[in-house]
């Protein structure tokens, strides 16, 4: 053995609590970045329903209409628009109802809107305004995105009170 030579690696105090302090920046970066992509999310959805809405209402404050609406959701994994009409369940997306529907009718018992797979969306669900669903075959009915946009058939005839789902 060679005397004066040590076999450890020596590294200073100063070094190793910049290091500790350079993973704690990376740390809240990816966890910053995260909650951005999230928020983007549910911006996007609220988007997407305020602008459904607005479609709806401009339909329905006319004598009658017919028009496809197209909404895109980016950056979420959302591959359905569904509504939803109570009580009965039935038709083609009827799996896609077989969780308790009471969590999608909010405070005043009257939500229509979902989005699908649930597990995905920021908002659970929503009410939208002047639709009759009640002449829908298919309970709920669901709209797959196509390319990168929904695209929901909107209809009011002359002398309705109410704009439909023509699904």
């Amino acid at each position: 053995m060679v005397k004066g030579k040590r076999g450890q690696f020596q590294i200073s105090f100063g070094m190793i609590f910049s290091i500790i302090l350079i993973v704690m920046f990376l740390v809240v970066a990816f966890i910053t970045i995260k909650s951005f992509f999230g928020v983007r999310c549910s911006a996007e959805e609220g988007i997407f329903l305020k602008d459904l809405q607005n479609e709806v209402d401009r339909i329905w404050r006319g004598s009658g209409a017919q028009k496809t609406f197209e909404g895109d959701i980016l950056g979420c994994e959302i591959d359905y628009v569904c509504f939803w009409e109570t009580p009965e369940i039935n038709g083609e997306f009827s799996s896609f109802a077989e969780d308790d529907f009471s969590e999608f009718t909010g405070d005043e018992g009257n939500h229509n809107l979902y989005f699908y797979p649930r597990r995905n969306a920021d908002v659970p669900s929503t009410l939208i305004k002047h639709l009759n669903l009640t002449s829908l075959t298919d309970n709920p009915v669901c709209f797959k995105k196509e390319g990168d946009k929904f695209k929901i058939p909107l209809k009011k005839d002359l002398g309705e009170s109410l704009v439909r789902v023509s699904g």
